[in-house]
């Protein structure tokens, strides 16, 4: 299968919080750690918002679904990407981020059709590993 780079899918830039444990991004920079869990659009320092992400995912959802209308395509990502996509799959808002946990490899199956319709088929499965 021919790989391709999408820069669209890569993880969140969390800026001077990279490297840092949730718990350490929060003794660090307190009110603004609560303030970023409750609005998407507010950026780790030096990083991207939640928005930020979702804007580029997106593009790079639109671009698939029209280079390969109703094939499969198998995207390989980190956490952040993967939600953003399940939740424009599901139509929902940001809170998905905060409540959807993901497993290491794990596998989530989501079906975008030319039309804007969307399912979601399948969500953090383990069971191969």
């Amino acid at each position: 299968v021919p790989l391709r780079i999408l820069d669209g899918l890569t993880e969140t830039d969390f800026g001077d919080w990279e490297g840092l444990t949730f718990a350490e991004a929060a003794e660090r920079d307190p009110l603004l750690h609560r303030d970023w869990l409750g609005d998407p659009s507010i950026p780790a320092p030096g990083g991207e918002s939640f928005d930020q992400v979702r804007e580029r995912v997106e593009g790079v959802r639109r671009d698939l679904v029209a280079l390969y209308p109703g094939q499969n395509v198998v995207v390989v990502s980190h956490v952040t990407p993967i939600k953003t996509l399940l939740q424009l799959a599901l139509g929902v808002g940001p809170s998905l981020l905060y409540r959807l946990h993901l497993d290491l490899a794990s596998l989530c199956v989501a079906e975008f059709y030319p039309d804007g319709g969307a399912s979601v088929r399948l969500v953090n499965d383990t069971s191969y590993l």
